[in-house]
C-alpha cells in the first residue's frame, strides 16, 4: 500500500531524493528490502508539515521562539498520524517521520538523538533530502551553486550528517547529480568506481559562502526542504 502511495504522490522533488537515497543506501550496504522501504516512506514521512501554518513556511527571515516550535513539532505530528497502523511500511515511515531533524551531535529535534542512535534511514534521507534542497528552487530563494551545497554537506559532516554517510556522498557525487538531472537514469544499484573525476576537482574559482552557513543560522531558518512543498493553511495538529 505505501508503495502504491509513492508511486501516485511523488513529486519532482521525491523523485530526485528518492534516487539519491537507493544509491546512498546501497553503497552504505543497507539490505534490499530496507532501501525499498526508504523509497516508498519518502512520500509520507514529512506528512506532519501539514500542522505548520503557510506564514510560518513562507517565512524568508529567521524564525522566532514561537514559530520555531511549531515548526519543530512537525515530526511529533507526522509519527502519530503514521504510527500504529496495520503495515509494517507505516510504521518505518512514522520512524523516518520523528527522526529525520535528529543531528549526528545530538543537537536535532525531537529526541535529541545521537550518532548511531539515529535510524540509518533516517540519517540517509536526511542527507539526501538537504543536498536537493539545497540545489534546488525553492520558494523562499533561489538555488545554491553544486559546489555550495556540496560544501554545506562537508562543513556539517559530524554535525548535523553521519560523518561516514557525507564521505560516501560526496565521493559518489557525480554520481548522485546524474541521478538528480532531468532523464538521468545511471543504475543507482552499480558501486562501480569509474566514475568522473572527484567534485572537488572540478570546482573552478573561489566559493562564495551563502550568508546563511554562518554561525548556523539554517538552524533557525524554515528548513529549505520543508519551504519547497506547497502546504496550505491548516488547523495545528500538534
Amino acid at each position: 500500500m505505501l508503495a502504491k502511495l509513492a508511486r501516485l504522490s511523488a513529486s519532482p522533488s521525491q523523485v530526485r531524493v528518492g534516487a539519491m537515497v537507493r544509491r546512498l543506501a546501497t553503497l552504505a550496504g543497507l539490505e534490499p528490502a530496507e532501501t525499498e522501504g526508504l523509497i516508498a516512506a519518502i512520500p509520507l514521512y514529512d506528512i506532519g508539515m501539514i500542522s505548520v501554518p503557510e506564514a510560518i513556511l513562507c517565512k524568508s527571515g529567521l524564525l522566532d521562539e514561537r514559530e520555531l516550535g511549531i515548526l519543530q513539532r512537525h515530526t511529533e505530528v507526522g509519527a502519530r498520524l503514521l504510527v500504529g497502523t496495520p503495515s509494517p511500511a507505516f510504521e518505518f515511515a512514522a520512524e523516518l517521520a520523528l527522526c529525520h531533524h535528529e543531528f549526528w551531535n545530538g543537537e536535532g529535534y525531537p529526541r535529541r538523538l545521537a550518532a548511531d542512535d539515529i535510524p540509518i534511514g533516517a540519517r540517509i534521507v536526511a542527507l539526501a533530502d538537504a543536498f536537493d534542497a539545497l540545489a534546488s528552487e525553492r520558494l523562499n530563494g533561489t538555488a545554491w551553486s553544486i559546489e555550495n551545497a556540496a560544501r554545506h554537506i562537508a562543513v556539517e559532516a559530524g554535525r548535523r550528517y553521519d560523518p561516514t554517510l557525507v564521505k560516501v556522498f560526496l565521493d559518489d557525487l557525480p554520481m548522485m547529480l546524474a541521478l538528480r538531472s532531468p532523464g538521468g537514469n545511471p543504475d543507482p544499484h552499480d558501486r562501480g568506481s569509474g566514475q568522473p573525476k572527484h567534485w572537488a576537482m572540478s570546482m573552478r574559482g573561489p566559493l562564495v559562502w551563502p550568508a546563511a552557513l554562518a554561525g548556523g543560522l539554517l538552524d533557525r531558518s524554515v528548513s529549505v526542504s520543508h519551504a519547497r512543498l506547497p502546504v496550505p493553511p491548516t488547523a495545528d495538529l500538534a
